[in-house]
């Protein structure tokens, strides 16, 4: 069987329309990917913050940067940061408290907080809900 200049084109313009046809599937999900990653990097650092706090029998505090997209944890008395966490590249904080969250050693948080997390141009967000009191992690997963 033999297959014309003509039949190769058509084969390949189909190829084409349906590769382009899922390239906005493919945006999405990678989005979506790069929010969850960012959302659980941030519950198991404020977790480990947490375990930190009442393993040193200390207080230790997690400071967020808006313009920078990064997040520092560190010891409450400490100057300078211990360590600095950036978001993965093309997600932005939705929702952000502007004080810093505080575990106490004995596991505590005595303010909760929730932050949201978004991949620019996507509506798909997850949000890291710290429980007031008990200092719990979790996350809630879902568009607005």
């Amino acid at each position: 069987m033999r297959f014309t200049l003509a039949d190769l084109l058509v084969a390949m313009t189909i190829s084409a329309v349906l590769a382009l046809s899922l390239l906005p599937l493919a945006i999405t999900t990678h989005g979506a990917m790069a929010v969850e990653r960012g959302a659980e990097e941030l519950a198991r650092e404020l977790q480990a913050a947490r375990q930190l706090a009442v393993a040193n029998g200390d207080t230790y505090k997690v400071l967020f940067d808006r313009t920078a997209r990064a997040y520092y944890i560190m010891p409450e008395d400490a100057f300078s940061p211990s360590r600095r966490i950036q978001l993965p590249p093309g997600v932005e904080w939705v929702k952000l408290s502007t004080n810093p969250i505080f575990f106490y050693g004995s596991g505590r948080c005595p303010a909760g907080s929730t932050i949201s997390l978004r991949h620019q141009g996507s509506s798909y967000q997850v949000e890291i809900v710290v429980a007031t009191h008990s200092g719990r992690v979790r996350l809630e997963r879902g568009s607005p």
